[in-house]
């Protein structure tokens, strides 16, 4: 189990009291989705749909893909990185706190958004905990082009050995090229897993839906794109 990450002292957008967050969230909101919109990635048009978590992780669904049943599904199977006997206490805690994350995001409206986040649940868990050092875990981070001088470039991290598709994968921001961009996915990623919480949705259409300054989950306006 990583170091325990800075929690924040409020509730998350969505209720959570137990979170890791990334401190470039809504610059790699932001930058992602004009990735997209310049016609960059390769999706298909009129069909992919990005789900993007508040650690950064992007999971790309398709209509008609298998959605989550929350975590009293049997599949997947929600499991818990391995953690000390002592650390039992506060798993339980976070449990609770991914718990209620889940009840308000899992009928986000409208119903395709909801939809579309089930469905990024169901691949995150599917793919499970990358533990460090295994297969698995190697990553190959490709920059997007898109840069911001303060932050660096936009890489997409990929986990080849764990979604050989690329449908899931990690954004991170580095000045220092690719070995830092790997790093922060894979420390980003796992947060992910341990507390996943979604931030932001991209349609097929390139509307962006996000939570407001007021928390509501909303299309994002167009000057904000």
């Amino acid at each position: 189990m990583p170091a325990e990450p800075t929690r924040p002292p409020t509730k998350t957008p969505a209720g959570g009291q137990i979170n890791a967050d990334w401190g470039d969230l809504g610059l790699g909101v932001e930058a992602f989705a004009l990735f997209v919109r310049s016609g960059a990635l390769d999706v298909e048009e009129n069909k992919d749909w990005h789900v993007i978590f508040r650690c950064g992780t992007v999971v790309r669904v398709v209509s008609g893909e298998p959605e989550w049943g929350g975590y009293s599904s049997a599949a997947p199977r929600y499991e818990f990185p391995e953690h000390r006997v002592d650390e039992k206490d506060t798993v339980v805690d976070i449990m609770a706190d991914n718990e209620l994350v889940w009840n308000a995001q899992c009928s986000l409206a409208p119903p395709p958004v909801g939809r579309a986040v089930r469905q990024a649940f169901a691949k995150l868990v599917g793919q499970g905990y990358p533990y460090p050092g295994g297969p698995p875990s190697d990553r190959s981070p490709i920059p997007s082009g898109v840069v911001d001088e303060t932050v660096g470039m936009l890489w997409h991290v990929y986990w080849p050995n764990l979604d050989r598709a690329g449908r899931v994968f990690n954004l991170a921001f580095s000045k220092k090229g690719a070995a830092v961009a790997a790093m922060l996915g894979g420390e980003l990623r796992r947060y992910d897993y341990m507390f996943p919480e979604v931030a932001a949705v991209l349609t097929p259409a390139l509307a962006l839906w996000k939570y407001n300054a007021e928390g509501v989950f909303a299309e994002a306006p167009a000057l904000e794109r």
